[in-house]
């Protein structure tokens, strides 16, 4: 019984009952989620805290991915940008080049039709299915459908799946 009219138990027992109250009566001390501010300047486009989650995934534009990417810090970017991988998209582009590797692989190369015009690559898995390619010129817009694969933290979006709308 000596403990409990003890000054230093009492005093010790008054601050965690304390503390308690505060962090879960008052939440004082629990993380908030903070708000995603940007500078204007820097990303025209609103930014979500979380694209994903929150907006429909095959709603999401160049734009707002690239944007989301470039307001966070560049150690986070790398392992952010998988979070996109395998998304639907479906997205108005306009086609910048097209490229043929050495193995006869077949790539679009297009910008994104928003203010600040990502580039995106595309493969072309089929080009029987495709003969405008060869002989679409620089400039033509058209929307393509696919899959993202890979964003790289740079600004490239590769796709994979592409379906084109000419």
């Amino acid at each position: 019984m000596e403990a409990l009219t003890n000054p230093w138990v009492i005093g010790i027992g008054t601050t965690i009952i304390a503390g308690l109250i505060l962090y879960y009566g008052f939440g004082i001390g629990k993380a908030k989620p903070r708000k995603q501010t940007s500078n204007h300047q820097e990303h025209p486009m609103p930014v979500s805290s979380h694209p994903v989650e929150e907006r429909s995934r095959s709603n999401l534009l160049p734009e707002e991915i690239m944007g989301y990417l470039n307001g966070l810090p560049p150690f986070q970017r790398q392992s952010a940008a998988k979070n996109y991988e395998g998304i639907t998209v479906s997205w108005e582009v306009t086609l910048l080049n097209v490229d043929t590797t050495p193995d006869g692989e077949t790539y679009l190369l297009v910008y994104s039709k928003g203010e600040l015009r990502h580039p995106i690559k595309c493969p072309v898995e089929d080009l029987a299915r495709y003969p405008e390619v060869k002989i679409m010129k620089e400039g033509v817009q058209f929307r393509v459908e696919g899959h993202i694969d890979h964003v790289s933290d740079l600004g490239l979006i590769t796709l994979r799946n592409c379906q084109f709308h000419f």
